[in-house]
């Protein structure tokens, strides 16, 4: 009974763990090539085209729109986008190019973009056609174009500008990475993302050891942080960015670790972690828990707690 209740806990707490990532549209492989006369003469490296000769559109490398503003001002993304058609001439032909946006990851209102305008990019020859998108929550979006019968569609994650991590919080990760990684710890080098995730909590946790307290941060999706450069010094430890994890990468181990949240005093802390990891016989296996933290006489120690711990 035990094992199974914990199996079950394990699978809940990952898959709120899981629900924070989105699959972002990547390079196709092989990759689009756009017409030669479509191509830029120095191309951005942090764009990708992708589409076919039909219909197609320049893409962001890392998947990632950040929020110009918060939830509940009418839009928190809002920019111009540029598709293209083979053979498309802004002199008789109308750009009727319809896009359309919808949520993937929860409850938000469909969104049809402004009628779009015919554009010089990358020169009159090869002209592309503009239009206006404002997206209004944030969370993992499928942006849908279509034009004469062609239909392009690809997902984008629509994020907050990453927070700075005080001193506390990372003295917090920082203890946690020392105990877990080099010498006596379980790993003896490991990568880590480079963006912190929600943090999560099963509801069958009822030991006592994460339950309880008075975040600080009651959403912490909505306030993901970037681990800096610093965070390596000294540990065997590299960072690498959340959506462009290698199987290099998997073999010696990638860490995710969640948002910390603080209760009302400001004397315990909690957050999550997750490990996947190749084993020796090539299969991927992960693993992760909650952890607890008390303050004492100002300084921060591991909570002489059993939290829940899992391994799928």
């Amino acid at each position: 009974m035990f094992r199974s209740l914990l199996a079950l806990c394990a699978a809940l707490l990952y898959a709120n763990f899981a629900s924070g990532q989105c699959r972002v549209t990547r390079p196709s492989i092989p990759p689009f090539v756009p017409p030669p006369a479509y191509a830029f003469k120095v191309p951005n490296p942090s764009f990708f085209p992708y589409g076919s000769d039909e219909l197609w559109t320049e893409l962001q490398v890392d998947g990632k729109w950040v929020a110009f503003g918060k939830d509940g001002d009418g839009w928190v993304y809002q920019n111009k986008l540029t598709f293209w058609h083979r053979g498309f001439d802004w002199r008789k032909d109308e750009p009727n190019l319809s896009v359309t946006a919808k949520r993937l990851d929860g409850e938000a209102p469909a969104v049809t973009a402004a009628r779009a305008n015919a554009v010089f990019i990358p020169g009159k020859e090869a002209a592309g056609m503009m239009t206006l998108l404002a997206i209004p929550t944030l969370g993992c979006w499928e942006i849908t174009a279509r034009y004469k019968g062609h239909e392009l569609s690809f997902v984008v994650s629509v994020e907050p500008e990453p927070a700075p991590m005080t001193s506390e919080e990372l003295e917090l990760y920082g203890d946690f990475l020392d105990s877990f990684l080099g010498p006596g710890g379980q790993l003896s080098r490991a990568s880590l993302t480079d963006i912190t995730v929600p943090l999560t909590q099963a509801d069958c946790d009822k030991d006592g050891c994460s339950q309880g307290f008075g975040f600080k941060i009651p959403e912490a999706a909505n306030h993901a942080h970037e681990f800096p450069e610093t965070i390596t010094k000294g540990r065997p430890l590299y960072l690498v960015d959340t959506n462009r994890v290698s199987p290099a990468d998997r073999h010696v181990g990638v860490l995710s670790l969640s948002e910390i949240g603080f209760d009302g005093e400001h004397q315990s802390a909690v957050f999550t972690w997750k490990l996947v990891h190749e084993g020796a016989n090539g299969f991927l296996f992960t693993q992760g828990g909650t952890l607890v933290f008390r303050k004492a006489a100002g300084n921060w120690a591991r909570a002489n707690q059993t939290c829940l711990g899992w391994i799928i």
